[in-house]
């Protein structure tokens, strides 16, 4: 997209061919505004495209020098008779490198509706030169008109500033001006390289910490610091301590090194081995090695970790501190990339102040370590970590660990200097950010894409009817096509981390060469691993809201149309509702919304009663008065501080509703407070990590099935049983790349233990023995319809006990006993006819009554064979021995 315009012709036959005049319409005074907020250096200014310079004028005051770049004369000389305090320099914008008379940098560029009169080509060359200019601190401010058309969109400028530009703040005016405040995009990396020797020993080697670290370490140390480039040595720490007790001149020698490093401008930083630790039992014997391999993760560690890591720390420091009294230990790096099962080992980072892991590469995977980062959140971006797994973006809440993985370009394939990779260093990154820069494709053709994408969505939208068929036909990857789910944006910077290790084969030369070039290349930022943590963090930090609340807020807003419509994924949720355990008699609806599902449940069973809690207003006000009924209740509610005592509810019912959760732990703990004991959370949650590339961005929770277990274990629940069910071809539902189509229905229980299949069983009778009167017979052979009337004969009792079981996986038979010569028989034969239930319970087949609560620990055929197996019940109540039960499920039957 193009407008074509003769600037010459327009500054000669109009004096104010944009009706500027002094600038200071509500526009550009919002502008100004927002430049002078975000400036942070106010020396020098430049106005691309500047025109008379009007606006850029109005900055007299607060910048100390104003230049402004125009292509017409006409425009440059009207400009410095209004405007003579301005310097101005006749130029294209998008070929500014031969404008003369520039400065290399400035603390403030201005590029305002200019953008929009040049192709493709010259939109990303002035761009690009406006980024080049920039100083450190420097801001950009890009604004346009762009209403479509043969002008931009705001999606398509916003995709063209972000290519060259961290964007701190972008807005869409009613005016349809699209404007962005910018910083300069910084390519930062890290060289980073593991101080360690063998282990396990390969064929052909042995340790030898001379040739293995000390001699490699030093000879990079030389060549980075010849380069002006910092590097990051990855301190194993297990060795040191092994070294501390049995070698200690070599262990002197590492902390030489150490200090010296630090001295000198570099980093070294923690990496861990547990099963180097001599308590572990690393030995050498004979000139034979061994080592405990089961206590190869620092999960693995059977002491305190955290103190550990603080042993680690503090020794690293004590070396480091001789060379920078400010050095700090900050960042870590797992032992053979072996940084799963997390939790403890992120719990012991954070309580010694440790903020980064570097451990992941995306796509690694190695069974005989133990290691999956399958579901690598990004290939070198930086993201807050999960407390249980590295791989995985963390809920907002949890912010203790910087995640920066090492950079990969395939999946496990590392950016690495090691042997002949340290010919490709340069090549592999540069080749990266080519191939990268030709998947962003043009304006146009990411126009076009977006049309394709619409004509598609609407097509699959008129043929909803036959959704169920067509779902089952259409490719997964058609049909994923039609959404406008992307990646998410979490860093404006780009990182990129090389790996490497002292030991083994080394090109130094290469590694040199390469390095130079892309030093040379000038792009590229090389900074410590500590630094780039630093970094990182607080970039992050901005993209995350500060509290519950505010999250809360920003939900409520987010959802509010989709809440207070008519649309609802049925299918979906009705098979989330046939999971309540039909025992259940007080459910609360996490996130009810306008109560939809909250009325539906309480029509469904109506003897339970359901509260609705949310956290948005007029979502409770739509419930109340749309859903007015004595079972239901609807009131206010964090999902962190819910308004009810302890145990107030023997279900929890959250539809797709936790991930949407601020504090994941939170909120799972604060679950399990309200309910009873005995009481089940069941939940539909998306499996959102299974497809990082494509982001749902109003979900916080991004997990999978072995995340999510682990979270619910460490709340306490037992009994957990997830289930994804791929709702695209099984429930007939639109296309949600982000979980690649897949929904978890769980399941999780609040016990001291789980309940076995039979201690399950046996809880479900006495609910049904409770919950029904014997008073009279049921009406009807439905089991909802019975426990809805509450009553029955011992055929009702069986049939509901029957479907509840058959409902949570066991398998049944009813059996219908005869007897004669009975006490109760009614014809002449005295024949009467009693219900019970054959259960298997694992392969053990057992026989209930649920009329009289009692359990036979026998199959009915050998009861009937020898009804001496029916003895007498233990600790009958006061219905058992008022209702003769003893006539029905002992031996005398």
């Amino acid at each position: 997209m193009r407008v074509k315009r003769d600037f010459a012709l327009v500054y000669r036959t109009q004096d104010d061919p944009w009706a500027i005049g002094d600038a200071t319409s509500d526009r550009y005074n919002l502008y100004r505004e927002l430049i002078l907020r975000h400036a942070q250096v106010r020396g020098s200014m430049l106005d691309i495209g500047c025109g008379f310079g009007a606006f850029l004028a109005r900055f007299r005051d607060d910048f100390e020098s104003l230049v402004g770049v125009d292509i017409s004369r006409d425009a440059i000389r009207k400009g410095e008779e209004r405007y003579p305090f301005i310097t101005y320099v006749q130029g294209s914008a998008d070929d500014l490198p031969r404008a003369s008379g520039l400065s290399p940098r400035y603390d403030a560029i201005v590029y305002s509706d200019v953008i929009c009169y040049f192709d493709e080509a010259g939109k990303r060359r002035s761009l690009e030169w406006i980024a080049s200019r920039l100083a450190d601190d420097g801001l950009a401010f890009i604004a346009a008109w762009c209403p479509g058309g043969k002008y931009l969109t705001y999606d398509e400028l916003a995709r063209l500033v972000e290519r060259y530009f961290k964007v701190e703040h972008g807005r869409m005016l009613p005016s349809e001006h699209a404007l962005f405040l910018a910083r300069r995009k910084k390519h930062i990396v890290a060289v980073t390289v593991d101080y360690e020797t063998w282990q396990p020993i390969p064929p052909g080697r042995s340790i030898d910490w001379e040739e293995d670290v000390f001699r490699p370490a030093e000879r990079l140390l030389e060549l980075c610091g010849e380069l002006g480039i910092p590097l990051t040595l990855m301190a194993e720490m297990g060795e040191y301590f092994w070294l501390r007790e049995h070698d200690e001149d070599s262990a002197r020698r590492m902390e030489e090194q150490w200090a010296e490093a630090v001295r000198a401008g570099h980093d070294v930083q923690l990496h861990l081995h547990p099963c180097w630790l001599p308590e572990l039992g690393a030995r050498r014997a004979g000139g034979e090695w061994r080592w405990d391999l089961s206590r190869s993760k620092a999960d693995d560690y059977p002491g305190d970790l955290a103190a550990l890591v603080g042993r680690c720390k503090a020794a690293l420091e004590s070396a480091g501190r001789r060379g920078n009294p400010g050095y700090r230990v900050t960042a870590f790096r797992a032992g053979a990339y072996q940084v799963q099962p997390f939790k403890r080992l992120y719990d012991a980072l954070s309580a010694n102040g440790i903020f980064c892991d570097s451990s992941v590469h995306t796509g690694g995977v190695s069974a005989e370590r133990g290691y999956d980062f399958s579901l690598a959140y990004s290939a070198h971006q930086p993201y807050f970590a999960n407390a249980y797994d590295p791989q995985l973006k963390a809920p907002p809440a949890e912010r203790a660990i910087v995640e920066i993985p090492i950079l990969t370009f395939g999946p496990g394939d590392r950016w690495c200097l090691d042997g002949a990779e340290g010919r490709r260093i340069a090549s592999r990154l540069l080749s990266h950010l080519r191939e990268d820069a030709s998947l962003f494709r043009t304006s146009e053709s990411f126009r076009r894409m977006n049309r394709a994408k619409a004509l598609a969505a609407d097509l699959y939208s008129r043929l909803k009817p036959a959704r169920g068929a067509l779902n089952r036909i259409l490719p997964r990857a058609v049909a994923h096509f039609t959404t406008a789910y992307g990646p998410e944006t979490l860093a404006g910077h780009e990182y990129f981390v090389l790996t490497g290790h002292t030991k083994g084969a080394h090109d130094f030369g290469e590694i040199a060469n390469n390095l130079r070039a892309l030093r040379e290349d000038g792009r590229f930022e090389f900074v410590t691993l500590s630094a780039m943590a630093g970094e990182a963090r607080r970039e992050l930090a901005e993209s995350v809201r500060e509290s519950a609340g505010e999250e809360a807020r920003h939900q409520v807003r987010r959802e509010y149309k989709v809440v207070m419509g008519d649309a609802r994924n049925d299918a979906q949720s009705h098979a989330l509702q046939a999971r309540i355990p039909l025992d259940r008699n007080s459910v609360l609806d996490l996130g009810c919304g306008a109560g939809h599902w909250a009325a539906r449940i309480s029509g469904l069973y109506p003897w339970m009663r359901v509260t609705g809690v949310d956290c948005g207003l007029d979502f409770l006000k739509s419930a109340r008065r749309g859903h007015p009924s004595p079972r239901l209740a609807f009131l206010a509610g964090d999902f962190q501080n819910l308004p009810f005592p302890g145990g107030s509810f023997d279900c929890v019912y959250a539809d797709n509703s936790l991930e949407h959760a601020f504090d994941v732990d939170g909120v799972l703990s604060e679950l399990s407070r309200v309910l009873r004991k005995g009481g089940v959370l069941v939940a539909a949650v998306p499996s959102d990590a299974r497809n990082p590339g494509k982001i749902c961005d109003n979900h916080t929770w991004k997990t999978a099935p072995h995340e999510l277990r682990l979270r619910l274990g460490a709340a306490g629940f037992v009994g957990i049983r997830v289930e994804e069910v791929d709702t695209y071809r099984v429930l007939g539902l639109p296309p949600y790349p982000p979980s690649n189509d897949r929904m978890m229905y769980i399941e999780a229980w609040k016990r001291d233990a789980e309940a076995s299949k039979e201690e399950r069983a046996l809880e479900v009778m006495d609910w049904v023995y409770r919950k029904l009167s014997p008073d009279k017979p049921q009406e009807s052979n439905d089991a909802v319809e019975i426990l809805a009337r509450g009553h029955a004969y011992c055929m009702g009792y069986a049939i509901v006990l029957g479907e509840l079981l058959r409902r949570e996986g066991y398998s049944i038979k009813w059996v219908t006993m005869f007897a004669e010569d009975h006490p109760r028989g009614s014809d002449p034969g005295m024949t009467d006819t009693h219900e019970v239930l054959s259960v298997d319970l694992g392969g053990r087949e057992v026989t209930l009554d649920p009329m009289a609560n009692t359990c036979i620990p026998h199959p009915v055929s050998e009861i009937v064979r020898n009804p001496g197996l029916a003895g007498k019940k233990e600790r009958p109540d006061g219905r058992y021995l008022g209702r003769g039960y003893h006539l029905y499920d002992t031996k005398f039957w």
